[in-house]
């Protein structure tokens, strides 16, 4: 999906010699300190989730679901990891996780449910009505969000979804845009 963004944007990582690695979210401690001014002076891009969690009524933090451009805490591990930016290591993140973030957008979401009813007609039938009957950019990435990946039971892959959106996303036709935190990690890794 990352490629295809980038594409988006103009840039074929290929071509510009850079490397997708995915750590599933995990050992960072491990790639981060082999990269930067003091080690190896090579770009690179790490693109993690923020996963701001909230404060609840009873004082119990739990998971946050911001808008766009609102000011969030980020996770301990986001946190981090942000210590170890430096001008050759650049560590970027948005509002949420990946998949939130796109769809804050409005014009993304249309290509995600797209995308989703590829997968599971039914579920994406269902969550286009659901979607579409909230008041905001935010209520609508959330119910999104979580009628993908929060189920009761029966939670859509992310990676199959990545997929099918990835194919729908490689369509110059498509009116996709790409989060401003994703095209600062490609103009990282290229510019």
């Amino acid at each position: 999906m990352v490629s295809i963004l980038a594409k988006r944007l103009g840039y074929d990582l290929r071509d510009h010699g850079v490397s997708l690695i995915s750590v599933e979210g995990l050992n960072f401690d491990s790639f981060l300190p082999l990269f930067g001014a003091n080690a190896i002076r090579i770009p690179v891009a790490v693109l993690t989730d923020a996963d701001p969690r909230i404060a609840n009524a009873a004082g119990k933090l739990v998971a946050h679901y911001p808008a766009a451009g609102e000011t969030i805490t980020v996770s301990d591990n986001t946190a981090l990891m942000l210590k170890s930016a430096d001008a050759y290591v650049g560590i970027f993140h948005g509002q949420k996780t990946f998949e939130y973030d796109l769809g804050l957008i409005t014009k993304n979401r249309a290509v995600m449910l797209d995308a989703l009813k590829e997968l599971h007609p039914q579920i994406g039938a269902e969550l286009e009505t659901e979607v579409a009957a909230e008041v905001d950019d935010a209520a609508k990435a959330k119910r999104l969000f979580q009628g993908m990946f929060e189920r009761d039971s029966g939670n859509v892959q992310k990676g199959r979804f990545a997929q099918a959106l990835a194919g729908l996303c490689a369509d110059d036709d498509t009116d996709f845009e790409v989060p401003e935190y994703i095209r600062l990690a490609v103009e990282h890794v290229c510019a």
